[in-house]
């Protein structure tokens, strides 16, 4: 259908100078209400569409829009108390149900975040990446080539820094997240749960410099045991971007929030604490795994790992290390249970807040990271260092190695096995 009964509807209605940008950013979203449910508007014959308008004219207004960047929790309460009242539809009647139904299933949110694009479909995971795959061969191949360390640093850092300033950076995170990943791999005949989480999070942050610093102002506790808050910020800017529109709108329309955690347009805090959190933690690994039971396809498999490793991200249940515990090393150990290839992933902060079909191509695209780096040992433009840092990074590369095959028991790379 064109756009012209639509338009002309919002132009009689709407005198505003932004007309036109009010226009384009609704379009999409105003269409989709009245032809998907053209169908049920129909049962409503004293339904005045001229009040569906309205609601997205007030959604879109400079307080809304303020508010919605305070809370977004704003776009399925405060929208369906306030909004919906003052454009005259009654929240009891059928009418107004349907609305709240609408706004509760996201069908606004196009509109109040700004986007008339539709959100990304689920990927297809390459024929050549469907069969299980041999994790134990391939680390055992990463120890021999000394690139095991390429696994806990995104491909968009190993273009900027060696690993021997990504040690002077953070030192002993390198050595503590390859003892985290192989405690992580000797457990892979069990289902993830709190337990195996917390201490693939203590071995991550056993004798790294600072990193326990935040968690010793509260608390001796491995987890979050006090109902201080701590978050994190979330951009589309730059480098490190963790946030997309996608990633946004399905955290906004997350079920639990604000019980699971509270979000604004740049920041993502913890709700969650104490007894609380390992009570929700396990409920959502228990979901998890038994979704896994079910999963009919590989692709299945793979957006049931990534939604669950990005909500409990978004939860936080730990003081510091948070992505290296959660979106490094059980992402990983998940991947391997079901036989998926390694992954050496972009920018594993993604997970803060893009969306789960997005964060599927992402580890779709580890894949053929991995498959790049197990072919050409290094990735292109990378820095050149001075013959001393060389050297150093060499020590650095060759220390880790020692740890590595005493972590994984080998007395040769090729004798590496899992449980």
């Amino acid at each position: 259908m064109n756009d012209g009964p639509l338009k002309s509807l919002f132009f009689s209605y709407v005198s505003d100078q932004d007309t036109r940008e009010f226009w384009l950013l609704t379009k999409h979203a105003l269409k989709k209400l009245l032809f998907q449910y053209q169908q049920n508007l129909d049962q409503f014959s004293d339904f005045d569409t001229r009040k569906l308008a309205e609601v997205f004219y007030r959604l879109l207004s400079n307080p809304g829009k303020l508010q919605l960047e305070k809370d977004p929790l704003f776009i399925r309460e405060l929208n369906s108390e306030i909004v919906l009242r003052r454009c005259g539809i009654n929240l009891e009647s059928e009418e107004g149900k349907l609305v709240q139904q609408w706004i509760e299933q996201g069908l606004f949110s196009y509109a109040a975040f700004g986007s008339s694009d539709t959100p990304k479909s689920m990927p297809v995971i390459p024929e050549k990446f469907l069969d299980e795959h041999n994790s134990s061969l391939a680390i055992s191949e990463l120890i021999r080539q000394h690139n095991l360390w390429r696994l806990f640093v995104g491909v968009g850092k190993q273009k900027e820094e060696s690993p021997l300033s990504y040690h002077q950076r953070q030192p002993g995170a390198l050595a503590a997240m390859t003892k985290s990943l192989a405690f992580a791999l000797s457990t892979l005949d069990q289902d993830l749960d709190f337990d195996i989480l917390v201490n693939i999070h203590q071995a991550c942050v056993e004798s790294v410099n600072g990193v326990n610093d935040l968690q010793s102002q509260y608390t001796h506790s491995p987890y979050r045991d006090n109902p201080t808050t701590i978050g994190f910020g979330i951009s589309m800017n730059g480098n490190d971007c963790n946030k997309s529109m996608d990633g946004y709108r399905e955290a906004c329309l997350h079920p639990g929030l604000g019980i699971d955690y509270s979000l604004t347009s740049n920041r993502v805090n913890t709700t969650l604490w104490g007894e609380a959190l390992k009570i929700r933690v396990n409920e959502i690994l228990a979901e998890y795994n038994a979704k896994m039971c079910l999963a009919a396809t590989r692709e299945e498999k793979l957006k049931n790992i990534v939604s669950t490793i990005s909500l409990i991200e978004r939860i936080h249940p730990f003081w510091d290390a948070n992505c290296r515990a959660i979106c490094v090393i059980a992402l990983f150990r998940e991947l391997a249970k079901q036989g998926f290839p390694l992954c050496v992933l972009e920018n594993p902060n993604r997970f803060d807040c893009f969306s789960s079909h997005e964060l599927m191509q992402d580890v779709i695209d580890g894949f053929y990271n991995y498959e790049y780096l197990s072919m050409h040992q290094a990735f292109p433009d990378e820095p050149v260092y001075s013959g001393e840092e060389t050297q150093a990074c060499q020590l650095l590369l060759q220390e880790l190695n020692e740890i590595a095959m005493v972590e994984f028991n080998l007395s040769s790379p090729r004798n590496l096995k899992f449980a």
